[in-house]
């Protein structure tokens, strides 16, 4: 959301909306507009600068949502634009829609050194008001990540939705099905993987663009992750691979 002080949106900022378009959704509040003052002040945004407020999820039921990121300056540059948005263009969990975004959240090419995780939930899209409570548990890893803290360098979560990516989490389910999978026991005690997905946790580390290595957390509720805290930041070794399209 930005606040400016001018009638005319300019070209920068339209650069900006135009390349994050498929991240961000963006608005502006003109300052010198009489309705814009309860905006103004609901946000303490000052009346002589240029401010950008970024926000991700709002939880249900907060009147008054903490910006995640926000910059107050005389003249707001692209650089400064695209530096922000950039770095906050997921959301806190965000979901594993395409494969651009498994890219970006997971990427290929980590080694046992340096590991990147990816912490993935399974859920469903929960229409007709979310009877089946998928958001409570999303909000629940949203949570736990708070919670411990992990460096997004080395762990990101995200959730999946398995009525829209049925053919990633079926080659999570039934790995030995898949036509280009193959598989070894690195672990003795590692998880198989649960009849029904729907609310479990994945944990996938991606070797290159085709194969990904994961593991199951055992259990169905998000409580269980502590237990399994430490594997996630350093005793991360998978027992099946299989490759996966999103």
């Amino acid at each position: 959301m930005l606040h400016l002080q001018t009638d005319i949106v300019r070209l920068r900022y339209l650069t900006a909306a135009y390349k994050y378009r498929h991240r961000a959704a963006f608005a502006y509040v003109r300052l010198t507009d009489p309705d814009a003052h309860k905006t103004v002040r609901r946000f303490r945004v000052s009346d002589k600068l240029t401010t950008l407020l970024l926000f991700q999820e709002i939880e249900p039921g907060v009147a008054d949502p903490t910006p995640a990121a926000s910059a107050a300056v005389d003249d707001l540059d692209l650089a400064s634009i695209d530096s922000l948005v950039g770095d906050h263009q997921f959301l806190r969990l965000p979901r594993l829609s395409s494969q651009g975004v498994l890219d970006a959240l997971c990427p290929p090419g980590s080694t046992r050194v340096r590991k990147r995780i990816c912490v993935a939930l399974i859920s469903r899209s929960g229409g007709g008001g979310d009877p089946d409570g998928q958001e409570r548990h999303r909000q629940a890893l949203r949570d736990f990540q708070e919670l411990y803290r992990f460096s997004p360098e080395r762990v990101r979560f995200a959730y999946v939705l398995a009525d829209r990516q049925p053919q990633f989490v079926r080659a999570l389910s039934n790995p030995a099905a898949s036509p280009s999978s193959s598989s070894s026991s690195l672990l003795i005690d590692s998880s198989p993987p649960p009849s029904d997905p729907t609310l479990h946790v994945a944990v996938l580390w991606r070797r290159d663009y085709d194969v990904v290595k994961f593991d199951w957390v055992k259990g169905r509720t998000i409580r269980q992750l502590a237990s399994y805290k430490f594997n996630i930041l350093g005793r991360c070794q998978y027992n099946h691979f299989t490759k996966i399209a999103v």
